[in-house]
């Protein structure tokens, strides 16, 4: 694993309670797969932004897929692997990803639709203030209830 992702791991494992507000943190499983390592480094103030965040943050090098989406909350997903993606919705695990399938679409909380949460372009303050999005909304336990349905509906 990369030392630049280390030291979010490490702290995501001292975060495994309630908040002050009682609400469990939530889990981002990041999927890291087929990312060249120039893009890692690039994305880097990311991954250390996430040790900031009430966040636990699984990365792909250190759990199989499979383990990693039965205990998220959210996948973020930086590859366009649309494998990953529909496998993830399938459980109910809410994407934070760039719409690179039609199937892919921006949560909007004032029409109450969507499945997901989206950047546009591939920096990292575009794909944080997705992740603080998705995380803001987490709080909300209706909205959420609804994107995971949407998920598993999109799936289907």
């Amino acid at each position: 694993m990369p030392t630049l992702l280390k030291h979010v791991s490490g702290y995501a494992e001292t975060q495994k309670s309630p908040n002050k507000a009682g609400i469990k943190a939530p889990t981002i499983y990041v999927c890291l797969k087929n990312i060249r390592e120039m893009v890692k480094k690039t994305l880097g103030d990311l991954f250390t932004g996430l040790a900031h965040l009430d966040v636990h943050v699984l990365f792909d090098e250190e759990v199989t897929a499979d383990e990693a989406l039965k205990n998220s909350d959210m996948i973020l997903i930086l590859n366009e692997d649309e494998n990953i993606l529909k496998k993830a919705w399938k459980q109910g695990v809410v994407s934070i990803t760039n719409p690179f399938i039609p199937a892919v679409s921006n949560y909007n909380p004032n029409s109450e639709s969507g499945n997901s949460f989206t950047f546009q372009n591939f920096n990292e303050w575009e794909i944080f203030a997705a992740i603080v999005r998705a995380l803001e909304t987490y709080k909300f336990p209706y909205d959420w209830k609804f994107i995971e349905k949407s998920c598993r509906k999109t799936a289907a």
